[in-house]
């Protein structure tokens, strides 16, 4: 073999072998709380499908963290939850074409609709904190293939250990702790749940952000309902011709997250969905509102996702709910 081939197989193994203990030390020191708490997740999630456990799959959740309200152990079904952060309907369509062939035996998807579904879109964020569900995904599912056009957020995903948004500064100036954070990664005092108070004013502070971003995204693109509505049709129709039963839903939110958000948008959501039903025949459960759930605060985590009680009741809820319509 040529010395000049063999030095430069030499730089490439040496170059690799530094850039993966990069990336280890990189792994011990998060930029933040919401990175390490987002990356547990998308970890979890990514590993089990792509694990030998996942042929026995019957079912999966996915779209944005709103679907964390079930847990499909409680309904007593066997598959995975890929539920994400700030995640938008383009994409869910983009994993679950990915990842359905991987799951053969999968014949139910569970897809939350949040009052925000058809006005939101990550492709047109100038925040990056938007797009941390993406690039985690795109770091921790083995795979080469990446959504339309989104080769550079393919790359910062690819590359989320090395191209740190704080240039490195956590891993020599990290103190080495972090604020109690939520599923969300949004730091929380330990009994906010069960404060009223503190519950509504989070509720506000949500609210106004997402609403906010949701103006943004029709600023910016005044079809963007027309895109997000025409992408679920096909995606529907696309899962449907697979022999796999769609439930969309909507979980029950605290009633002060509903009062604040801005009444045209929710409106208008559930206006879509009922479009969307008579052009695709599929269920939809919408709980927002649900008296069982939205005025007792010890059901929730924040004002929009519930705690680890109010999840094992939706689900129960849930589950006898689409039993009944199934058998009728």
């Amino acid at each position: 073999m040529p010395k000049p081939f063999i030095k430069v197989i030499g730089f490439i193994s040496v170059a690799g072998v530094i850039l993966a203990c990069l990336a280890v030390i990189s792994g011990q020191h998060p930029v933040s709380v919401r990175d390490r708490e987002f990356d547990a997740i998308i970890e979890e999630a990514v590993a089990k499908i792509y694990s030998t456990e996942s042929v026995s799959f019957q079912a999966l959740v996915a779209g944005c963290s709103h679907g964390r309200a079930i847990n499909l152990d409680d309904m007593g079904l066997k598959g995975v939850n890929l539920s994400m952060p700030w995640l938008d309907f383009f994409e869910t369509d983009y994993q679950l074409r990915l990842l359905l062939p991987r799951l053969s035996n999968v014949r139910t998807v569970f897809i939350a609709i949040p009052y925000f579904a058809f006005v939101w879109d990550n492709g047109l964020s100038q925040d990056s904190q938007l797009l941390l569900s993406r690039r985690l995904f795109y770091y921790r599912a083995p795979t080469i293939q990446f959504m339309p056009g989104d080769v550079k957020n393919f790359i910062k995903g690819k590359m989320w250990r090395l191209l740190r948004a704080d240039h490195w500064g956590n891993v020599f100036f990290s103190s080495g702790t972090f604020a109690t954070a939520n599923q969300n990664g949004s730091p929380m005092p330990d009994a906010f749940s069960e404060n009223p108070a503190l519950l509504e004013q989070e509720a506000r502070k949500r609210v106004d952000e997402t609403v906010a971003y949701c103006q943004q995204v029709i600023a910016r693109d005044s079809e963007v309902r027309e895109r997000v509505f025409g992408l679920l049709v096909a995606l529907i129709n696309d899962l449907a011709a697979r022999n796999v039963r769609v439930i969309l839903f909507t979980p029950p939110y605290y009633f002060k997250y509903t009062e604040y958000f801005r009444a045209e948008i929710i409106r208008h959501m559930r206006d879509t969905m009922r479009r969307l039903q008579g052009a695709c025949n599929v269920e939809y459960y919408d709980f927002s509102e649900s008296l069982d759930f939205i005025r007792s605060e010890h059901f929730f985590e924040n004002s929009d996702h519930l705690n680890k009680g109010g999840v094992h009741m939706f689900s129960l809820k849930l589950e006898k709910v689409i039993s009944d319509n199934k058998r009728n």
